[in-house]
């Protein structure tokens, strides 16, 4: 939990899904609400892709904290498995 104040939030990670036909997205949240500009589409069409094609992910977004609020990550898929890997979360005061 970050100390009250505005800041610059970042989120990179490696990702792939299990199922070529799969859609997934992923988003920042704070205190489980969903961070909408910083939602992002990691394979977004349904004609299929690669099985375990391993993608770059990046999001960020603007946020002010009262000090008390948690930062997560969380990723949403259409189905099988979408794996994060090498990932990273950083605050820096804005």
């Amino acid at each position: 939990t970050p100390a009250a104040g505005r800041y610059f939030i970042s989120f990179s990670a490696m990702g792939s899904s299990t199922l070529s036909s799969a859609l997934a997205s992923y988003s920042i949240f704070i205190n489980n609400t969903e961070q909408t500009d910083s939602t992002r589409l990691a394979f977004g069409d349904t004609e299929g892709h690669t099985p375990n094609l391993t993608l770059a992910l990046h999001t960020q977004t603007l946020a002010t904290l009262d000090g008390q609020q948690i930062v997560s990550i969380r990723i949403k898929t259409s189905g099988g498995i979408f794996k994060v890997t090498t990932r990273n979360l950083v605050l820096l005061v804005a």
